[in-house]
Protein backbone atom coordinates (compact mmCIF):
# COMPACT_ATOMS: atom_id res chain seq x y z
CA UNK A 1 0.00 0.00 0.00
CA UNK A 2 2.58 2.33 0.72
CA UNK A 3 4.48 1.42 -2.38
CA UNK A 4 1.26 2.24 -4.37
CA UNK A 5 1.21 6.04 -2.24
CA UNK A 6 4.33 6.72 -3.12
CA UNK A 7 4.23 5.88 -6.71
CA UNK A 8 0.91 8.06 -7.71
CA UNK A 9 2.32 10.78 -5.38
CA UNK A 10 5.34 11.26 -7.26
CA UNK A 11 3.79 10.71 -10.66
CA UNK A 12 1.79 13.57 -9.24
CA UNK A 13 4.54 15.85 -8.97
CA UNK A 14 6.12 15.13 -12.46
CA UNK A 15 2.45 15.21 -14.25
CA UNK A 16 2.33 18.53 -13.52
CA UNK A 17 5.71 19.43 -14.42
CA UNK A 18 6.04 21.08 -18.12
CA UNK A 19 8.77 20.59 -20.56
CA UNK A 20 9.90 22.80 -23.17
CA UNK A 21 8.95 20.72 -25.67
CA UNK A 22 5.53 20.77 -24.18
CA UNK A 23 5.73 24.61 -24.62
CA UNK A 24 6.44 24.33 -27.99
CA UNK A 25 3.13 22.83 -28.47
CA UNK A 26 1.14 24.74 -26.09
CA UNK A 27 1.91 27.82 -28.02
CA UNK A 28 0.01 26.52 -30.85
CA UNK A 29 -3.38 25.31 -29.24
CA UNK A 30 -6.73 27.46 -28.86
CA UNK A 31 -7.78 28.36 -25.45
CA UNK A 32 -10.15 25.63 -24.61
CA UNK A 33 -7.57 22.76 -25.89
CA UNK A 34 -5.06 24.63 -23.32
CA UNK A 35 -7.48 24.61 -20.50
CA UNK A 36 -8.23 20.72 -21.09
CA UNK A 37 -4.03 20.50 -20.91
CA UNK A 38 -4.14 22.25 -17.51
CA UNK A 39 -6.93 21.06 -16.05
CA UNK A 40 -6.26 17.14 -16.84
CA UNK A 41 -2.73 17.61 -14.95
CA UNK A 42 -4.45 18.68 -11.98
CA UNK A 43 -3.92 22.38 -12.30
CA UNK A 44 -6.77 24.85 -11.65
CA UNK A 45 -8.00 28.32 -12.58
CA UNK A 46 -5.60 30.98 -10.34
CA UNK A 47 -5.86 34.56 -11.96
CA UNK A 48 -7.06 36.43 -15.03
CA UNK A 49 -4.63 39.10 -16.27
CA UNK A 50 -6.57 42.40 -17.49
CA UNK A 51 -4.19 44.73 -18.01
CA UNK A 52 -3.90 47.04 -20.19
CA UNK A 53 -1.64 45.63 -22.89
CA UNK A 54 -1.36 41.90 -21.16
CA UNK A 55 -4.02 39.75 -20.89
CA UNK A 56 -4.35 35.97 -20.09
CA UNK A 57 -5.46 33.44 -18.12
CA UNK A 58 -2.95 32.17 -15.37
CA UNK A 59 -3.29 28.14 -14.10
CA UNK A 60 -1.86 27.07 -10.88
CA UNK A 61 -0.54 23.62 -9.42
CA UNK A 62 0.06 23.27 -5.89
CA UNK A 63 1.98 20.03 -4.56
CA UNK A 64 1.79 20.93 -0.34
CA UNK A 65 5.07 21.90 -0.83
CA UNK A 66 5.72 23.77 -4.49
CA UNK A 67 3.35 25.92 -6.74
CA UNK A 68 3.72 26.05 -10.61
CA UNK A 69 1.90 28.21 -12.78
CA UNK A 70 0.67 27.79 -16.33
CA UNK A 71 -0.28 30.74 -18.33
CA UNK A 72 -1.98 31.48 -22.20
CA UNK A 73 -1.62 34.99 -23.06
CA UNK A 74 -4.32 36.74 -25.01
CA UNK A 75 -2.20 39.93 -25.62
CA UNK A 76 1.52 40.12 -24.69
CA UNK A 77 3.00 43.76 -24.86
CA UNK A 78 3.00 43.98 -28.56
CA UNK A 79 5.61 41.07 -28.50
CA UNK A 80 4.55 37.63 -30.18
CA UNK A 81 2.08 35.65 -27.27
CA UNK A 82 3.82 33.37 -25.40
CA UNK A 83 2.72 30.81 -23.13
CA UNK A 84 4.51 30.94 -19.77
CA UNK A 85 5.64 28.69 -17.26
CA UNK A 86 6.59 29.44 -13.66
CA UNK A 87 8.64 26.89 -10.79
CA UNK A 88 10.46 27.42 -8.12
CA UNK A 89 11.98 23.71 -8.47
CA UNK A 90 15.82 23.71 -9.17
CA UNK A 91 15.76 20.38 -10.54
CA UNK A 92 12.85 21.02 -12.89
CA UNK A 93 15.09 24.20 -14.20
CA UNK A 94 18.47 21.90 -15.14
CA UNK A 95 16.36 19.53 -17.01
CA UNK A 96 14.82 22.72 -19.19
CA UNK A 97 18.77 24.07 -19.56
CA UNK A 98 19.70 20.53 -21.03
CA UNK A 99 16.18 20.38 -23.11
CA UNK A 100 17.34 23.85 -24.02
CA UNK A 101 20.55 22.26 -25.06
CA UNK A 102 19.65 19.76 -26.62
CA UNK A 103 17.07 21.36 -29.01
CA UNK A 104 19.54 23.76 -30.33
CA UNK A 105 18.88 27.12 -28.49
CA UNK A 106 21.62 29.45 -28.20
CA UNK A 107 22.13 31.96 -25.11
CA UNK A 108 21.54 35.40 -27.07
CA UNK A 109 21.25 37.54 -24.13
CA UNK A 110 21.85 37.79 -20.17
CA UNK A 111 21.59 40.76 -18.28
CA UNK A 112 21.43 41.49 -14.30
CA UNK A 113 19.62 43.82 -12.52
CA UNK A 114 20.05 45.36 -8.75
CA UNK A 115 16.91 43.35 -7.28
CA UNK A 116 18.84 39.94 -7.58
CA UNK A 117 17.28 39.39 -10.81
CA UNK A 118 18.59 37.61 -14.16
CA UNK A 119 17.28 37.64 -17.19
CA UNK A 120 18.12 35.80 -20.05
CA UNK A 121 16.82 35.16 -23.97
CA UNK A 122 17.42 31.89 -25.73
CA UNK A 123 16.62 31.29 -29.36
CA UNK A 124 16.81 29.06 -32.30
CA UNK A 125 15.50 29.58 -35.60
CA UNK A 126 12.16 31.65 -35.17
CA UNK A 127 11.29 30.71 -31.61
CA UNK A 128 12.01 32.15 -28.22
CA UNK A 129 12.37 31.50 -24.65
CA UNK A 130 13.20 34.01 -22.22
CA UNK A 131 13.91 33.29 -18.77
CA UNK A 132 13.21 35.49 -15.63
CA UNK A 133 15.53 34.67 -12.63
CA UNK A 134 14.41 35.79 -9.06
CA UNK A 135 17.06 34.67 -6.81
CA UNK A 136 15.66 36.32 -3.37
CA UNK A 137 12.45 33.80 -4.37
CA UNK A 138 13.73 31.05 -5.60
CA UNK A 139 11.63 31.45 -9.07
CA UNK A 140 11.93 30.80 -12.31
CA UNK A 141 9.36 32.40 -14.90
CA UNK A 142 9.68 30.72 -18.41
CA UNK A 143 7.80 32.55 -21.44
CA UNK A 144 7.89 30.91 -25.26
CA UNK A 145 7.11 31.94 -28.10
CA UNK A 146 7.21 31.74 -31.72
CA UNK A 147 8.63 34.93 -33.62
Amino acid sequence: MKLLFLFVFLNGISFSQVSLSELRKLVRVDSDSFEVYALERGYTHFKVLNELSCKGLVYGYYDGSETRYLTTYTEYYGDPIPVGYQTGNEAEMIKFYNELKTLGFTLEYKDYDDENVIYKIYRKDREELKLVIHIDAKSYELKYSQL
